[in-house]
């Protein structure tokens, strides 16, 4: 259902918003998508487009959304497959390429768009942008990834060849395991009980730390199996370089806006993302 509502009185623009917009990807699942769009303006208008595994309500919250439309822009959210209330089953960064090439050619498609598109956010969002680019979609003409890596092996999973832990585990249980618990409650697929039980293995994610063999973490089996698919790969092998941006620079034919931080845990791969795209990065098609 679209609501009308008004932005600012002198801006001369309200905001049509679409909420859980269901988007079809190429095997049939649906990804809830937000659109929030200028009422007012002059033919179709390029997009802003966010795709993220955190809820696409979050992503709005952050981002200034009213600026975007006042100057002219359509802005887009979406939860990435698995998440919130999108369908299919999350596993970190194997669909983001195909779903995000079939999300961008679904907006290029819509009345209201122009044709033209740009993503921006960071982290997992920042590499949601990286993954689209890479194949290439004639209606992406820019991406700004924020503080993102160029492998999910090396400076993500793994250091050096050691596991980052620290990071992986409070990741894989504080920001994806709460929310997937979360999402099954709201779906009437999992209890209060076993809500509570996950945040209570949160709060005790020292002793988790400490816990070996790492395989033995049975808390994150059934919220978060992926966790094990990243154990069983200590090495930059096939399973980490079919998701990894530094193996497909030449295949990303747009500018990249690349932003990082000095003390941010991602940073070498921000760097290596802007180094190498200058040197490897494809030709605008």
């Amino acid at each position: 259902m679209t609501t009308d509502i008004t932005v600012e009185q002198d801006a001369g623009l309200g905001i049509a918003i679409a909420k859980d917009v269901m988007v079809a990807m190429r095997d049939g699942v649906e990804l809830a998508t937000d659109v929030y769009r200028p009422v007012g303006a002059e033919g179709p208008v390029p997009v802003v487009f966010q795709r993220t595994p955190y809820d696409k309500e979050m992503a709005v919250a952050g981002a200034e959304v009213s600026r975007f439309v006042r100057a002219g822009y359509a802005y887009v959210a979406q939860d990435v497959r698995g998440r919130a209330r999108s369908g299919g089953a999350f596993d970190p960064f194997v669909n983001e390429a195909s779903d995000g090439e079939d999300a961008i050619a679904w907006l290029a498609e819509q009345p209201w768009c122009d044709g033209q598109v740009a993503m921006l956010g960071q982290s997992y969002v920042g590499a949601t942008q990286w993954m689209a680019a890479g194949r290439t979609p004639a209606a992406l003409k820019a991406i700004s990834p924020q503080i993102t890596s160029a492998s999910y092996y090396e400076g993500w999973s793994y250091q050096g060849g050691a596991l980052e832990l620290g990071f992986l585990l409070a990741w894989t249980l504080g920001n994806l395991g709460l929310a997937e618990m979360g999402r099954r409650l709201g779906a009437g697929t999992a209890t209060p009980a076993e809500f509570g039980a996950i945040v209570g293995v949160n709060d005790r994610i020292e002793e988790l730390y400490r816990r070996l063999p790492l395989t033995g973490l049975e808390e994150l089996r059934d919220v978060a199996p992926y966790f094990f698919d990243w154990l069983e790969h200590p090495t930059d092998d096939a399973f980490w370089k079919q998701t990894a941006p530094r193996e497909r620079y030449d295949q990303v034919a747009v500018p990249s806006l690349n932003i990082g931080g000095w003390y941010d845990c991602f940073l070498g791969g921000t760097l290596a993302n802007y180094r190498a795209i200058k040197e490897q990065g494809g030709d605008d098609p």
